[in-house]
């Protein structure tokens, strides 16, 4: 664990107006979520808020890319986010659309940082009620990667 409990910020947001995700979730190119402020951030804290409180606490969230440009970046910020939020199940897309055009603030742990090049289980501090995060990198297998938070 790291040294005192990482800080958890909510960050101030706007709204995008395309963020309607479909089945395999929010399919937009790279530059989108690079170009525009908190793009990544908003979606991943809409999913979040579709969820209800006592829903996310304990829950697991497996986090998976096929190692192309932007996945690590986008992973790392949704393990940031996942510690600040706590997660859950499907029939949400509908909830998370909605969130999405009227969001005003995330919630994320920017110092939290997890090493996806070591397998096993990390664990942090935070000064929040989900302490303490921890995380299992399970597989790094030719560019795929698989994060377990719980």
């Amino acid at each position: 664990m790291e040294n005192g409990p990482l800080q958890v910020l909510t960050v101030p947001t706007a709204p995008y107006p395309d963020q309607r995700p479909g089945t395999s979730g929010l399919r937009k190119k790279v530059y989108v979520f690079q170009s525009k402020r908190n793009y990544l951030h908003n979606f991943i804290q809409s999913i979040f808020s579709s969820i209800d409180l006592p829903d996310r606490q304990g829950a697991t969230l497996v986090v998976g890319g096929d190692g192309r440009f932007f996945s690590r970046p986008a992973i790392g910020v949704i393990v940031q986010m996942a510690a600040a939020n706590g997660v859950a199940k499907e029939e949400v897309t509908s909830k998370i659309y909605q969130i999405t055009r009227t969001i005003e603030e995330f919630a994320i742990c920017p110092g939290l940082r997890v090493d996806l090049q070591t397998l096993g289980k990390q664990a942090f501090d935070l000064e929040n009620k989900f302490k303490p995060f921890t995380g299992d990198v399970k597989a790094l297998i030719t560019g795929n990667l698989e994060f377990h938070y719980t």
